[in-house]
Protein backbone atom coordinates (compact mmCIF):
# COMPACT_ATOMS: atom_id res chain seq x y z
CA UNK A 1 0.00 0.00 0.00
CA UNK A 2 1.13 3.53 -0.74
CA UNK A 3 -0.46 6.94 -0.29
CA UNK A 4 -0.28 9.38 -3.20
CA UNK A 5 -0.70 13.13 -2.65
CA UNK A 6 -0.98 15.50 -5.62
CA UNK A 7 1.73 18.15 -5.90
CA UNK A 8 0.25 21.25 -7.57
CA UNK A 9 2.88 22.97 -9.69
CA UNK A 10 2.62 25.21 -12.72
CA UNK A 11 3.85 24.23 -16.19
CA UNK A 12 7.36 25.43 -15.32
CA UNK A 13 7.45 23.18 -12.21
CA UNK A 14 7.27 26.20 -9.93
CA UNK A 15 5.49 25.87 -6.65
CA UNK A 16 3.16 28.17 -4.79
CA UNK A 17 1.24 28.25 -1.53
CA UNK A 18 -0.63 25.20 -2.82
CA UNK A 19 2.62 23.19 -2.93
CA UNK A 20 3.35 24.10 0.67
CA UNK A 21 -0.19 23.05 1.62
CA UNK A 22 0.12 19.71 -0.22
CA UNK A 23 3.43 18.98 1.51
CA UNK A 24 1.84 19.80 4.87
CA UNK A 25 -0.98 17.35 4.11
CA UNK A 26 1.55 14.64 3.20
CA UNK A 27 3.44 15.33 6.44
CA UNK A 28 0.24 15.01 8.49
CA UNK A 29 -0.65 11.74 6.77
CA UNK A 30 2.83 10.35 7.51
CA UNK A 31 2.53 11.44 11.15
CA UNK A 32 -0.88 9.77 11.55
CA UNK A 33 0.34 6.57 9.92
CA UNK A 34 3.37 6.55 12.24
CA UNK A 35 1.13 7.08 15.28
CA UNK A 36 -0.79 3.92 14.40
CA UNK A 37 2.31 1.87 13.61
CA UNK A 38 3.31 -1.28 15.46
CA UNK A 39 6.45 -3.40 15.31
CA UNK A 40 4.86 -5.90 12.91
CA UNK A 41 3.22 -3.29 10.70
CA UNK A 42 5.14 -1.72 7.84
CA UNK A 43 4.34 1.94 7.25
CA UNK A 44 3.16 2.68 3.73
CA UNK A 45 5.18 5.38 2.00
CA UNK A 46 3.54 8.72 1.23
CA UNK A 47 4.47 9.82 -2.29
CA UNK A 48 4.08 13.19 -3.96
CA UNK A 49 2.74 13.03 -7.53
CA UNK A 50 2.98 15.80 -10.10
CA UNK A 51 -0.52 16.96 -10.90
CA UNK A 52 0.21 19.37 -13.75
CA UNK A 53 -2.49 19.29 -16.44
CA UNK A 54 -4.58 16.69 -14.61
CA UNK A 55 -7.60 18.99 -14.42
CA UNK A 56 -7.31 19.62 -18.16
CA UNK A 57 -7.09 15.87 -18.85
CA UNK A 58 -10.00 15.17 -16.50
CA UNK A 59 -12.12 17.84 -18.20
CA UNK A 60 -11.42 16.33 -21.63
CA UNK A 61 -12.20 12.83 -20.36
CA UNK A 62 -15.50 13.95 -18.83
CA UNK A 63 -16.56 15.75 -22.00
CA UNK A 64 -15.55 12.76 -24.15
CA UNK A 65 -17.74 10.54 -21.99
CA UNK A 66 -20.72 12.84 -22.50
CA UNK A 67 -20.73 14.68 -19.17
CA UNK A 68 -21.84 18.28 -19.64
CA UNK A 69 -19.59 21.11 -18.55
CA UNK A 70 -22.11 22.10 -15.89
CA UNK A 71 -22.37 18.60 -14.40
CA UNK A 72 -18.64 18.10 -14.80
CA UNK A 73 -17.89 20.95 -12.39
CA UNK A 74 -19.35 18.90 -9.55
CA UNK A 75 -16.97 15.99 -10.11
CA UNK A 76 -13.90 17.59 -11.68
CA UNK A 77 -11.77 17.28 -8.53
CA UNK A 78 -12.60 13.58 -8.28
CA UNK A 79 -11.80 13.07 -11.96
CA UNK A 80 -8.53 14.99 -11.57
CA UNK A 81 -7.62 12.77 -8.59
CA UNK A 82 -8.15 9.74 -10.82
CA UNK A 83 -5.83 11.31 -13.41
CA UNK A 84 -3.17 12.01 -10.75
CA UNK A 85 -3.25 8.44 -9.49
CA UNK A 86 -3.32 6.89 -12.96
CA UNK A 87 -0.40 9.04 -14.08
CA UNK A 88 1.56 8.05 -10.98
CA UNK A 89 0.77 4.35 -11.49
CA UNK A 90 1.81 4.54 -15.15
CA UNK A 91 5.10 6.21 -14.20
CA UNK A 92 5.75 3.58 -11.55
CA UNK A 93 5.03 0.75 -13.97
CA UNK A 94 7.42 2.28 -16.51
CA UNK A 95 10.14 2.68 -13.89
CA UNK A 96 9.76 -0.94 -12.79
CA UNK A 97 9.88 -2.16 -16.40
CA UNK A 98 13.27 -0.50 -17.01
Amino acid sequence: MEVVVGLPRDLHANGSKSVKHAKEIAFRIRRRLAAGATMDKVLPPVRMADERLTTVAATHALRASGVSERKGRAVIDQAAAVEILQSWLDGRANALAD
